[in-house]
């Protein structure tokens, strides 16, 4: 079971960089700091987070807009925000982890651009949300965990 630190810690880092427009990274590396006792570091725009599994999880084409990196009692979480020119980002980001052995769990789509899917392999699982940023620019979140032993 997901402890109550760990989701408050997921929450943060999915919600901060919308709410802050990606700009506090001192801020937010002083909270992670302190909540996870110096186990947690944001990353700067156009950066991968500390240790993102970048060879098992592969990301849209785009621009890092937002990175964060916590581990908690051995599980790892990392969060990124990327802007992609892509209008199917996650059609094709499903296909991607797909290629790589992630296996899809039913997603869903506003047919407006809003969509959000899960996946799970062995070892890790991804959560991805695609959200209009206008200018035909995709905002795609996506949040990478390492399961529990």
């Amino acid at each position: 079971m997901i402890s109550r630190k760990v989701k408050i810690i997921a929450a943060l880092l999915i919600v901060l960089p919308i709410l802050t427009g990606c700009s506090v990274d001192k801020i937010v590396n002083g909270a992670l700091d302190t909540a996870t006792g110096g186990n947690g570091a944001v990353s700067a725009a156009g950066e991968l987070p500390k240790e993102f599994p970048s060879a098992a999880v592969p990301l849209t084409p785009g621009t890092i807009q937002f990175g964060a990196f916590v581990n908690v009692n051995d599980r790892k979480t990392w969060n990124l925000t990327v802007n992609s020119a892509n209008v199917n980002a996650l059609s094709a980001i499903k296909l991607q982890l797909a290629a790589v052995g992630f296996t899809a769990s039913p997603s869903g789509d506003d047919g407006k651009g809003l969509a959000g899917a899960t996946f799970s392999s062995a070892t890790y699982a991804v959560t991805v949300a695609t959200i209009p940023a206008g200018a035909g620019i995709y905002t795609v979140n996506y949040t990478v965990v390492t399961p529990p032993d």
